[in-house]
């Protein structure tokens, strides 16, 4: 259980000094997590997992879209992607 509370502050603390780089590998690193657990399950077929590790891979990708700069050029061009 501490070893468990010791994991979840090293977590709390990486995202909360993190820049803004970061926090965006961070978030495309648990997109590509959250996918491969999503194959994995329906490989399985554990179809809630499926279900949920896709949602939340798509709740990532929502905040990605939702944070690109519009003023910027190349965002422009993500977007549809």
């Amino acid at each position: 259980m501490l070893r468990n509370q010791s994991y979840q502050a090293y977590q709390n603390n990486a995202v909360t000094t993190a820049s803004g780089a970061q926090l965006t590998l961070m978030l495309y690193n648990g997109c590509v997590k959250f996918i491969q657990q999503g194959m994995q399950a329906m490989e399985e077929n554990k179809y809630e997992l499926k279900n949920t590790s896709i949602q939340k891979a798509q709740d990532i990708v929502q905040e990605l879209m939702l944070t690109l700069d519009q003023d910027v050029e190349i965002s422009e061009q993500m977007m549809p992607l």
